[in-house]
């Protein structure tokens, strides 16, 4: 929720029945000078109110900051302070406030990604809303709970699309993962290929490159923005195919290491050493390395090339 300071050190001139304009004029400025000094007072890194590690300053007034903040809850990250000599502020905030809420409740269904940038929109909406002036107050405020309204409507229509190619790319990739663990169990079980070790072994590693990657998959699937511009209708083939893809980048990447392997182009004294039942989990865990981690045989590849060039 919000986090709202209202001041209330008053001059006795401003409580008088009748003050003067001057001591009037005089005690508001001293009162809105020391708000800003309050509010100033607040910078990146300092504790906030509530005793959170202040991490971005998304808008600052006079009298009200707007920032972002180190909290367990993505939508407590986002505050709002409110230190000022009157009612203004605050009631302007107040009729901002039920639709600013809202949507800091939907702000977990944001991408990391895009948190950012819909934090900044969402600060500059509360900017032009508490900066609007008593002749255009009523509209500004309502275009900005409608803008609100409208951010809302736009995260949770995203955040269904994103489950939809979620779903869709992770089911694929599961798929084809469990089909490769089946068919190696028959492999094993009932002793195929027999004749051709290295083609079964081969399996094996090419099995464990599948479970690597959708390991790896799962892991960081929450950061994965997926595109939204796919057409309607061809999404599903679009991201099966690229759940075919990621499986295909493992199992080729395991292969790759096998043979590397088997060459002794890498590990040669390692492997010369184990046979047999250790030997296959030898190369399965590599394969298995190589599904997981993208990387791993490209910057195989860039050693290998360094180590002969030097």
């Amino acid at each position: 929720m919000a986090d709202i300071t209202k001041s209330t050190n008053q001059s006795a001139g401003e409580l008088a029945p009748n003050p003067t304009p001057t001591t009037s004029s005089v005690s508001i400025s001293d009162e809105q000078k020391k708000a800003q000094e309050r509010i100033s007072s607040f910078a990146v890194g300092s504790k906030d109110k509530r005793g959170n590690t202040i991490t971005h300053i998304l808008a600052r007034g006079s009298n009200y900051m707007i920032y972002d903040c180190q909290a367990n809850n993505v939508a407590l990250s986002l505050s709002i302070l409110i230190d000022e000599d009157g009612t203004t502020l605050e009631d302007r905030f107040n009729n901002l406030k039920p639709e600013y809420l809202r949507v800091k409740g939907v702000l977990n269904k944001v991408s990391p990604q895009e948190l950012s940038d819909m934090k900044v929109r969402i600060a500059n909406l509360l900017t032009l809303g508490l900066s609007s002036t008593k002749i255009d107050r009523e509209d500004v405020i309502a275009r900005v709970n409608q803008e609100f309204s409208e951010i809302y409507d736009q995260i949770n229509d995203d955040y269904k699309k994103q489950l939809k190619f979620r779903l869709t790319y992770t089911t694929t990739i599961f798929a084809l993962t469990f089909i490769s663990i089946m068919y190696s169990m028959i492999v094993y079980y009932f002793k195929l290929h027999w004749y051709y070790p290295e083609f079964r072994s081969l399996i094996f590693v090419c099995t464990a490159g599948s479970i690597g990657g959708f390991w790896s998959v799962q892991r960081r699937i929450r950061e994965v923005v997926f595109e939204k511009d796919v057409p309607s209708g061809w999404w599903i083939f679009w991201y099966t195919f690229q759940g075919i893809e990621r499986v295909c980048i493992s199992v080729f990447g395991a292969a790759f290491i096998y043979m590397i392997l088997k060459t002794g182009i890498i590990l040669s004294a390692i492997g010369q050493n184990l046979q047999g039942a250790v030997l296959t989990m030898y190369y399965v865990i590599f394969g298995f390395a190589a599904g997981f981690s993208e990387t791993f045989v490209p910057s195989l590849l860039s050693k290998l090339e360094k180590k002969e060039q030097s």
